[in-house]
């Protein structure tokens, strides 16, 4: 029976303590099958007493859960779930920690399987059935198919890691390679380890880790992707997880470590769980360590038939903090961790590093916080940037016990230049001015078109302008337009002959001239290029030309100085 607890808060005299160390636990609950039990529950010790919370996302939202809550990954403030029911999955944008739904998106795919998070303001998707990857734009929460021009997203992925401005999604043996500026697959990587289980990025030596099997490689992201040789690791390895400078990994319930600094490849397992299961140990993404304190914890989906089970342990001393479990949580496949050691301490960034923003037009910043959403980020720097460059925002946390800082770098680069749909060919009349054109710019808006040419012309004849589009930013952008003139002479007296009239206008066989007079005088018809097409003596005061073989378009018709433009159409 599945069973709904609305912010239950209580002290569960089962659970074991083995250490003062406090903590955050975030468990993610994938729920029964075919069951809306898919959630979020919280376990928090730093509070007396004791608090448990969950079902979040039902409780805030009044709503019912999941159906197979498959991922779960936090951006800032705000909070992302996709499931993965029997037909097509959606994606679920959340304030973050309160878990107020602030858009629900039906994305047409079956099988939501992985979140990837690039920074605040941007997140990857993949599917299974049909697949594929879409970009989550948390600015206007909205997914966006990404471009791959030879089809490499085969696939589901199990496993995105974000560096540099690239997006790299595991899919099998392979990594593809997303560049995030432009929402476009632009390469592939093959670490020659098999199925890859495991992908993370070490920030340090910027390099990229894959494990497959007992085979372990980096990817120098400074040197050209190049693949390291094989470091063979003592056991057959998943749940791969990078803390300072350090690989950690699971083979069954026993937990190694690989120096990345040391290059000490691990002969024994540094911490054995006693959580019971097999397949339902570590189950999905059921493992985690806080980035600031090296603690860490490993859940059981706990055959789906109880509360999760998990273990919390210090990542120094691998002495167990707590074991326990959370009532209502019902399939452990996801967790996120958050210890504090009872000596005073500074704030502790929610993130380690603060990811750089980079934008072409202008960006406003997401406030940081620290201490897991407890104290927001200050700064005496501008949080809004229009202007083109690279800035550092410093952001301070302040607690009891002092203040940290953390640097943020904001880039505001733009490269696209305007974009230009003009006439490319006008016809004016002498001494008449042509209009400068407009383009249209990302940043800019409406961009007036500017030239060194002349625009107006007392000849007749054609000629050509070129204008130029500059949006103030770097870019800009040069097209020529055709300028045909046409001239008549107001300064001598009208002619005894005039044309009366001209028909059918558009012409299609023939064209027929009237003259007001019976005379004798040279009719001239010229293209708009000013060429001429024909040149024949009137015979009369009514004249038959011949249109048949015209091209259609505009010509102009002379007698004796006077002109008449006409169409001809078939």
């Amino acid at each position: 029976m599945r069973k709904t607890f609305l912010l239950l808060l209580f002290i569960a005299g089962s659970i074991t303590s083995f250490t003062q160390t406090t903590y955050r636990l975030e468990l993610i609950a994938e729920g029964n099958f075919g069951q809306t039990n898919g959630d979020v529950f919280v376990r928090n010790t730093t509070v007396t007493p004791v608090q448990n919370s969950g079902p979040l996302y039902q409780s805030v939202n009044a709503a019912p859960g999941l159906n197979v809550l498959q991922d779960f990954k936090v951006a800032g403030n705000k909070a992302i779930m996709v499931d993965k029911p029997t037909g097509p999955s959606t994606v679920y944008v959340l304030n973050y920690p309160s878990m107020e739904v602030i858009e629900v998106l039906p994305t047409g795919n079956n099988g939501g399987q992985t979140i990837g998070v690039a920074s605040p303001t941007k997140a990857y998707v993949s599917f299974g059935s049909p697949g594929g990857v879409k970009l989550l734009d948390l600015t206007n929460n909205t997914l966006t198919q990404v471009t791959d021009p030879n089809s490499d997203i085969s696939s589901y992925s199990s496993a995105m890691a974000y560096a540099n401005g690239y997006m790299y999604v595991q899919i099998s043996s392979k990594i593809v390679k997303i560049d995030t500026l432009t929402n476009t697959v632009v390469g592939t990587i093959l670490p020659g380890v098999g199925t890859i289980s495991g992908l993370v990025v070490d920030d340090v030596q910027e390099k990229l880790w894959v494990m497959g099997g007992s085979s372990l490689k980096s990817i120098d992201l400074l040197d050209n992707e190049t693949v390291s040789a094989a470091i063979t690791m003592p056991v057959t390895g998943k749940h791969m997880r990078y803390y300072d400078q350090k690989i950690y990994f699971w083979s069954s319930k026993k937990m190694y470590i690989y120096d990345i600094a040391q290059e000490i490849v691990p002969t024994a397992e540094v911490y054995t769980s006693s959580l019971t299961g097999s397949w339902d140990f570590g189950y999905g993404r059921g493992f985690d360590i806080d980035q600031n304190t090296g603690d860490f914890v490993i859940t059981s989906a706990s055959l789906f038939t109880g509360p999760s089970a998990f273990e919390v342990v210090d990542g120094t001393t691998f002495e167990v903090i707590e074991s326990s479990s959370l009532p209502g949580c019902i399939g452990a496949n996801n967790c996120r961790l958050f210890t504090y050691h009872s000596t005073p301490e500074l704030p502790v960034p929610d993130v380690a590093a603060l990811p750089a923003v980079e934008e072409e037009c202008a960006v406003a910043l997401t406030v940081p916080t620290a201490d897991n959403g407890t104290i927001t980020g200050t700064t005496t720097d501008p949080v809004s940037y229009a202007e083109q460059g690279t800035y550092t925002v410093v952001w301070t946390f302040t607690n009891n016990a002092g203040s940290v800082t953390q640097e943020q770098t904001v880039v505001i680069n733009d490269v696209t230049a305007p974009e230009v749909d003009m006439v490319v060919s006008v016809s004016i009349a002498c001494s008449e001015t042509v209009d400068a054109p407009i383009a249209m710019d990302n940043c800019a808006g409406e961009i007036t078109g500017t030239t060194a040419d002349a625009i107006s012309f007392n000849t007749a004849g054609t000629y050509n302008i070129n204008w130029n589009f500059d949006d103030g930013n770097g870019n800009s952008v040069t097209k020529q337009q055709q300028v045909i003139v046409t001239c008549s002479d107001l300064s001598i007296e009208p002619k005894a002959i005039a044309i009366t009239t001209v028909f059918p206008v558009p012409a299609d066989q023939a064209i027929t001239i009237v003259l007001n007079e019976q005379t004798t005088a040279e009719i001239v018809i010229t293209d708009v290029q000013g060429n001429t097409i024909l040149v024949q003596q009137t015979n009369g005061m009514k004249h038959t030309i011949d249109t048949s073989s015209f091209v259609a378009g505009i010509y102009f018709l002379s007698v004796d100085g006077e002109v008449i433009r006409f169409n001809v159409m078939h």
